[in-house]
């Protein structure tokens, strides 16, 4: 039996914004050199929460160097990899967060806009500790019919 989403109002702040998804077919292609942006309120180096809306800049990484790291967990295209270099990645209480870069826009006004392109899914046990270690991420671009059929509907 399928369920029906739950909507909900919401109002826009300074921490909850509109965000572009990937629906054109060039997005589906990552650069290598792609670095994406990450953002939560997760654990930080001394293991608590944050108070304040914690970003950081991490690099895309291939599915087989993800799946090198993490042998025992079945990397696929539902995911992606990002992080891994320099000691900063997601953590606990992020899950849920968003992975994002700055895109062209070719609108109107020739432009840039965030594009979602994950969700925070899991990583590491130390968080960060390990700088080999990237974060994995639900490939946002795998759900996109998912996404707009239940947008559409609601």
């Amino acid at each position: 039996k399928k369920k029906k989403l739950k909507s909900q109002q919401f109002s826009l702040t300074e921490h909850i914004k509109p965000i572009c998804l990937p629906i054109i077919p060039e997005a589906a292609e990552i650069p290598r050199d792609r670095r994406f942006f990450i953002a939560g309120w997760g654990g930080t180096e001394n293991g608590r929460t944050s108070n304040i809306l914690q970003k950081a800049l991490v690099p895309h990484k291939t599915r087989e160097q993800c799946q090198a790291i993490f042998r025992r967990t079945q990397i696929n295209e539902n995911h992606l990899c990002a992080g891994g270099d320099g000691l900063i990645d997601t953590c606990k209480g992020d899950s849920g967060g968003p992975l994002f870069y700055l895109a062209p826009y070719s609108g109107p006004q020739k432009s840039q806009r965030y594009v979602q392109y994950g969700v925070v899914s899991f990583g590491g046990t130390e968080c960060g500790s390990d700088k080999n270690s990237p974060g994995i991420y639900a490939n946002v671009i795998n759900f996109m019919p998912w996404i707009t059929r239940n947008i559409a509907q609601n």
